[in-house]
């Protein structure tokens, strides 16, 4: 490979190495790395082979403290992530996003992010223990900052939305909740794996189940226009109720097409959804379904919808409602039949 020869000459050039140590180390390897060969006959360290390598590759090398980690550039690579392929967003700039790493291979594993339609990736090589400390401190950020958000707030909603938004920025496909140690101990699904994510007082694990349907499919407003759909299950164990939700991904949807509407017929329906008016949505006011056919009405510019309340008109239910059923008021109308 192109890059295996850039970095052998390099290495003979700097007289980092013999050629007979080289020779060796390509006959260990057997079609492997160089690199790796080179370390795990105990030629070079890590350190010293990647420092090679970033003169090889011009690829920078740099030695990360927690004051080079810009909180803005570690969060938009999920921690499991960053932790499972050793690289670490950094620093962002006008020039583009610097991610460490310790194989330019880890880039690859990042690509589904399609961070690189973002920003320019600005890949730069470091130590292991860069790494490590980078890790554990970004781990801290996520803990101090969903836990000070949890703690500080009571109601329900808000604190299902914290949690959930946590979860979604780790990559998690499913949220656990349950009694450990006299709180609520929060796990996450991250890659097939359940992960402690954090510990909290008993009254978290209280407020969601008081917050979420006892089974069933449900939308959570996270808040700034995003809304979470989740699928709701209680699990009965020793220690209590264990809550799971399990994070249904957008985009899993079905189409249009999938739905047989082709032709003449699709465009008419898009036609339709463009123009973006005429359209009125009626629906309970209830948790789940209702809520998330009202919040999508309200997200069209124009959006009309109107609530049927189960209760009078002078009765917040259920509470968590509160904000919605205002943006209806102001968007539309409600209706009741009791007094």
């Amino acid at each position: 490979m192109q890059g295996e020869d850039t970095l052998r000459d390099f290495l003979l050039e700097a007289g980092l190495v013999s050629r007979g140590q080289l020779e060796e180390a390509l006959r260990q390897a057997q079609g492997g790395q160089l690199s790796h060969a080179l370390v795990a006959h105990g030629v070079l360290s890590e350190d010293e082979i990647r420092r090679a390598m970033s003169h090889a590759y011009g690829v920078p090398f740099v030695t990360l403290t927690r004051h080079d980690l810009l909180q803005e550039a570690l969060e938009l690579i999920p921690e499991p992530l960053s932790r499972a392929h050793n690289a670490v967003a950094f620093n962002l700039t006008e020039k583009g996003l610097e991610v460490a790493v310790l194989d330019l291979k880890s880039l690859e594993a990042l690509e589904p992010l399609r961070l690189g339609h973002k920003h320019k990736i600005l890949p730069r090589f470091t130590t292991r223990e860069s790494i490590k400390q980078a890790l554990l401190h970004y781990q801290h950020l996520l803990k101090d900052k969903f836990a000070h958000l949890l703690l500080t707030h009571r109601e329900p909603s808000k604190i299902v939305a914290h949690l959930l938004s946590h979860a979604i920025l780790q990559g998690a496909s499913a949220l656990h909740l349950e009694p450990a140690g006299g709180g609520t101990r929060v796990r996450e699904r991250v890659g097939g794996t359940l992960e402690d994510a954090m510990h909290l007082p008993a009254h978290v694990g209280e407020a969601v189940g008081r917050a979420l349907p006892k089974e069933g499919r449900v939308s959570i407003d996270l808040g700034h226009g995003q809304d979470a759909v989740v699928r709701v299950s209680l699990v009965q164990t020793t220690a209590g109720k264990k809550i799971v939700l399990h994070l249904e991904r957008s985009g899993t949807g079905k189409t249009l097409e999938s739905l047989g509407f082709h032709g003449e017929a699709l465009e008419a329906v898009h036609a339709a959804l463009a123009r973006r008016k005429g359209l009125v949505v009626v629906s309970g006011l209830a948790r789940g379904i209702d809520s998330a056919a009202h919040r999508g009405a309200l997200k069209v510019a124009g959006g009309k919808t109107a609530a049927v309340l189960g209760c009078g008109i002078d009765v917040d239910y259920p509470k968590e409602n509160k904000k919605l059923r205002a943006q209806i008021e102001a968007n539309g109308c409600l209706i009741t039949q009791f007094p």
